[in-house]
């Protein structure tokens, strides 16, 4: 977790010095922690857990495992899921729209639902200034949701904007770059740590007969080893993520710019 906030820090103030902002304008830094937190996670996880795994072929083209779990007395900690819309009808235009959900406090209640494919594409329209061609209707919506806000000068979004890290870094210089790349190699690496130490505790608990299915290993590992809600806990409790009266009801929210997260 140190080295993930580490990097979004570093990030952000490389960043700062170039006049570019990582997660956009629309959220303090404070809110945008929320969501830089479990998206520079899911990249490193992305980056390093991506194998050649597939799920087992099925009858009826379908294609899944299962994973059994037996109840115990430890308290689990709080469930950090995402869903969003990133344009399911192909016919209609859409946008890449995220919102990290976090089952903590009274914070899941809070957070808006699923949207429309019309209405996250309405807020890429709006983050491109072009509002007039978004229907009334959906407005009401976003502002209702909390994803946009009526101002004196129109309609701000309450939300993060994510890109590249490519593209973030294009225009830093040769040190700056290598400076970020570095820390990536460094944390992508040390995934690996977690996740040996992670499988070999699996592999004990799973049946004898399953321990030399690596297949099997990977999927349980990466399933439950792999998880936000770790990274997420240890910022709370460290302080650098914190939940009070001003924290927005939209933390979480990001619209996603060409990002790695969707990326293959």
């Amino acid at each position: 977790t140190e080295k993930i906030i580490n990097f979004i820090e570093t990030l952000c103030a490389v960043s700062e010095k170039y006049g570019k902002s990582i997660y956009g304008n629309y959220q303090s830094f404070e809110d945008a922690k929320w969501t830089l937190l479990l998206w520079a996670f899911d990249y490193f996880g992305k980056k390093y857990l991506l194998k050649d795994f597939a799920y087992t072929k099925r009858p009826n083209n379908g294609q899944w495992d299962i994973i059994g779990y037996e109840q115990t007395g430890v308290e689990d900690l709080p469930y950090i899921g995402l869903h969003g819309n990133c344009g399911y009808n192909k016919n209609e235009p859409s946008a890449d729209f995220g919102q990290y959900k976090y089952f903590f406090d009274d914070i899941m209640e809070k957070t808006p639902g699923y949207i429309s494919q019309e209405e996250a594409y309405s807020v890429y329209l709006i983050h491109e200034g072009k509002i007039d061609e978004v229907k009334p209707y959906i407005i009401e919506n976003l502002i209702n949701y909390g994803y946009l806000k009526k101002s004196d000068n129109g309609y701000i979004l309450q939300i993060v904007v994510l890109r590249k890290i490519d593209s973030i870094i294009r225009d830093f210089s040769d040190a700056d770059q290598k400076k970020i790349s570095d820390m990536i190699i460094d944390i992508t690496t040390y995934f690996k740590i977690p996740y040996d130490f992670s499988n070999e505790i699996i592999r004990k608990d799973l049946p004898k007969a399953n321990r030399e299915n690596e297949k099997l290993v990977h999927f349980v590992a990466e399933s439950e080893a792999f998880d936000r809600k770790y990274v997420f806990n240890h910022a709370l409790k460290s302080g650098w993520l914190k939940y009070d009266e001003n924290t927005s009801n939209t933390v979480g929210a990001f619209l996603s710019i060409d990002s790695d997260l969707f990326s293959e």
